[in-house]
């Protein structure tokens, strides 16, 4: 079984969190639609997912 340090793991959650983060930003900012089956996910839903990845990245480097 493969063994991952706590740092490599931390890191790399890190760095998925600022990705969401940074494309649901971008996502919000220059309004695109993004469609879900029928469904027109509001552009509200990209701030608050954008802001709680970022959070949530900024936690885990601070873990580091």
């Amino acid at each position: 079984m493969l063994k991952i340090g706590h740092k490599f793991y931390t890191s790399v959650a890190a760095l998925i969190f600022i990705l969401a983060g940074l494309i649901h930003g971008t996502r919000a900012m220059f309004g695109w639609d993004l469609v879900i089956d029928t469904w027109a996910v509001p552009l509200w839903v990209s701030w608050l997912l954008a802001l709680v990845a970022l959070v949530m990245a900024i936690a885990s480097i601070r873990n580091l």
